[in-house]
């Protein structure tokens, strides 16, 4: 047994308790199972910290190493599921499927409507519909007006009862906008010295018309279905399914007139 002897440490107030001091020679056989005993006592607090709540202690190095997040690159299950062949026909599209030029505004946003000989022979005209409802109506590119020689003099909105350009729309109400029927009077287009009367082929409100063709007559000529456009009206969604199928569709269109 080793022995064991009681120093006192002495205080300027006074003597201190005894503090038991052990003078036996280090023995090198007992080391490695202290050491165990410490590894053992240190794994046990962390286990034992690791279940109450707050910060954990620091992890050993092993478990830190087992714990690492997965690499970045490697993309989860979830994400390549996510990805399937319609995402990624939408992301990177099959260069064959593109089209050789990409669609216009107006076969992008519109659906496209055509009418021939309404009311009269060779009097065709079109009715491009937008997705809110609005519908902008014009003349077809065979369209009679077109046929005749020299180039679109004049338009005028004047039809005799109202002058259409004089109509100011104001509010979300629509205020001042004139209720029209399919074959009410839109315009006149004047080539030289004939008119041909142009309809409004949709029954609802009009909104608009185009003001650049009373000063720039020429746009029927160049971009007849684009700023060349008449008006634009604003059918109740139960009038537009009475007339709707009145109307051809593009296809038919020129399947009908031979067009391109």
């Amino acid at each position: 047994m080793p022995a064991r002897l009681n120093c006192t440490r002495h205080r300027r107030n006074g003597p201190a308790a005894p503090i038991p001091l052990s003078l036996s020679s280090p023995d090198s056989s007992r080391r490695p199972a202290a050491a165990n005993d410490r590894e053992e006592e240190l794994l046990l607090l962390h286990r034992i910290d690791s279940r109450r709540p707050g910060p954990r202690a620091p992890l050993m190095a092993e478990e830190a190493v087992s714990m690492e997040a997965p690499p970045l690159h490697k993309p989860s299950s979830l994400r390549e599921a996510a990805l399937d062949d319609e995402t990624r026909a939408l992301v990177a599209p099959d260069a064959a499927d593109l089209p050789a030029s990409p669609p216009s505004a107006v076969e992008a946003n519109f659906a496209r409507y055509f009418i021939a000989d309404f009311l009269n022979p060779g009097y065709d005209q079109y009715v491009y519909r937008h997705p809110n409802g609005l519908c902008v109506v014009g003349l077809a590119p065979t369209h009679v007006v077109f046929k005749e020689e020299g180039v679109i003099t004049a338009v005028d909105f004047n039809v005799g009862k109202s002058d259409r350009s004089e109509m100011k729309v104001t509010g979300k109400r629509k205020r001042n906008a004139q209720h029209l029927q399919e074959n009410s009077a839109l315009c006149k287009v004047c080539v030289n010295d004939k008119s041909f009367i142009v309809r409004c082929c949709v029954k609802g409100s009009l909104l608009e018309i185009n003001e650049r063709l009373i000063k720039q007559p020429d746009l029927l000529n160049t971009a007849a279905d684009r700023e060349g456009y008449i008006a634009i009206f604003q059918p109740k969604p139960a009038d537009w399914l009475k007339i709707k199928d009145k109307f051809l569709s593009y296809e038919d269109y020129k399947n009908l007139r031979g067009v391109c």
